[in-house]
């Protein structure tokens, strides 16, 4: 069954239905053929059990560990009355506060924290949940959505440049060591953020994690550059020479690739394909080439990575437009969070290739 069936069926939309997957609550396996998720009656029961459980007010996390066994449903239900027993006292203080307005006739413009007359202390923990749910739960049009991705693109490929400018030239002097342990270093560190992404729910921690693969980009993509030049060590590899400049444009361009599919995913939002994700790589990256050859006489080196940054740029953003009608601006910050970690495009592939991967949208 597919996602659209599961979604009329059963009353949950996609991009709750992508999150449960998310969060390791259910594993569909995939289509042979065309790769899209097979819902099976197990996956039905499964977003079945989910949805009674949040109409209960059962957070995910207790339902994570009623899937793996870690809890028995009694204690989650035991513990969802104990707090159902502060809800309800909250809710009695609510309504207290309420009648006050009432009764004295408060205006809006005169509402102010003594009505809750010294008791705001004991509201600290309510309003945390509130305002985290105002932040995370803040639902986005398309247009809002790749926006937000697009500026934190842009921000991220703004801090390459300028740590490009800042410190290319150290690292362009490494040792082949050095090349190593940065390659290795900045691998692991990667992986680990890409994995944040997907472990927690809190915006914060995704964008200081986006904000550590950001930093991480330069040093490995000169790395990645001082080995391809060790290992492919031909005429045309050693023609010429990358230095700060050329790895300043390639920034600047990879920022002029982010606005140009801000303008196509506006236009075309979910009908985008992946044959125009290629496309529009295949034609950006000529060009690229044909730039970095004609200045610089080089062009294998920013042809591959320019290639492999905007189609893996293209295809997370692109799985991101799926959702855009029900969609947070979690999503969209943990969208652009995955987008920035380069190092993340083996994860995700392997995510689609097997069916215990990494990624679960």
């Amino acid at each position: 069954m597919k996602i659209k069936e599961v979604e009329e069926q059963i009353g949950i939309t996609k991009a709750n239905i992508r999150y449960y997957e998310k969060e390791g609550l259910l594993d569909p396996k995939r289509d042979g053929g065309n790769n899209y998720r097979e819902y099976s009656k197990e996956d039905i029961r499964c977003l079945e059990r989910i949805k009674v459980l949040r109409l209960l007010g059962i957070p995910i996390a207790e339902i994570k560990q009623l899937n793996c066994g870690q809890l028995l449903l009694k204690e989650v239900i035991e513990h969802r009355m104990e707090k159902i027993v502060e809800e309800e006292k909250n809710l009695l203080e609510v309504k207290q506060v309420c009648r006050v307005i009432l009764e004295n006739n408060i205006s809006f413009m005169t509402v102010d924290e003594n009505l809750f007359d010294g008791r705001k202390e004991n509201w600290h923990v309510e309003l945390e949940r509130i305002w985290h749910e105002d932040i995370t739960k803040e639902l986005l049009t398309r247009k809002q959505f790749n926006w937000n991705i697009a500026v934190m693109l842009l921000w991220g490929y703004l801090i390459n440049a300028v740590i490009t400018g800042v410190a290319g030239t150290y690292f362009l002097t490494f040792s082949e060591i050095n090349v190593i342990r940065w390659i290795f270093l900045s691998a692991v560190t990667g992986s680990l953020c890409y994995l944040g992404v997907y472990v927690t729910a809190s915006m914060k921690i995704h964008l200081a994690l986006f904000h550590v693969s950001a930093f991480i980009l330069t040093p490995l993509f000169i790395s990645v550059y001082r080995l391809f030049r060790m290992i492919f060590n031909s005429s045309e590899a050693s023609a010429g020479n990358f230095g700060r400049i050329n790895i300043l444009v390639f920034w600047i361009l990879l920022m002029g690739y982010v606005a140009i599919f801000f303008c196509l995913a506006e236009r075309w939002g979910t009908e985008l394909k992946d044959a125009h994700l290629v496309a529009l790589s295949a034609a950006c990256t000529v060009l690229v080439t044909a730039l970095f050859l004609i200045i610089w006489k080089e062009w294998v080196f920013p042809a591959v990575m320019f290639f492999a940054f905007t189609l893996y740029i293209g295809t997370v953003w692109k799985d991101g437009l799926a959702a855009d009608q029900n969609c947070n601006r979690y999503y969209a910050v943990s969208t652009g969070s995955r987008i920035i970690n380069i190092c993340g495009a083996f994860w995700n592939m392997y995510g689609k290739t097997s069916t215990s991967g990494w990624v679960r949208r």
